[in-house]
């Protein structure tokens, strides 16, 4: 008898631990997965604070003659140059309305040329490579 009352509690313990077990696992995954942002993305911008904007990706080897479109305050990140990405330079028509962000490489990380929307409106963008001596051109709109 004394076998089976060790065995009961033994049970009861490992069920108890169990369950304690998997209430700590659900409330950690609840804790992980509550995604939703509406009520981070309210507050900030009811107190006029903003939120990060993904980039809009393009490639250089396809931008030239194309228009973008990225919110103010979003970037476009300018892809498809591995080797000279560091060696664009860019004109903005507009300074008001965009800025070349010139490509770099940093603390080991490596960084595509890109451009920053900062109003609303429209300005040509005009980069060029300095080691290959490639030119594009596009057009910018911010909204």
């Amino acid at each position: 008898m004394t076998t089976t009352r060790h065995a009961h509690r033994a049970t009861r313990r490992n069920l108890a631990a169990a369950l304690v077990a998997l209430s700590c696992s659900v409330g950690v995954l609840t804790a992980c997965g509550d995604d939703d942002d509406s009520s981070a993305t309210t507050t900030a911008a009811a107190s006029g604070g903003s939120s990060v904007l993904p980039p809009i990706i393009a490639d250089l080897n396809t931008i030239d003659g194309t228009t973008v479109d990225v919110k103010a305050g979003g970037s476009i990140d300018l892809t498809g140059d591995d080797t000279t990405y560091s060696d664009w330079t860019g004109e903005i028509s507009d300074p008001k309305v965009a800025v070349f962000v010139p490509g770099k490489d940093e603390g080991g990380a490596s960084f595509n040329p890109g451009v920053k929307a900062l109003a609303p409106g429209e300005a040509e963008v005009k980069m060029t490579n300095s080691t290959s001596n490639k030119t594009v051109t596009f057009t910018v709109k911010v909204t």
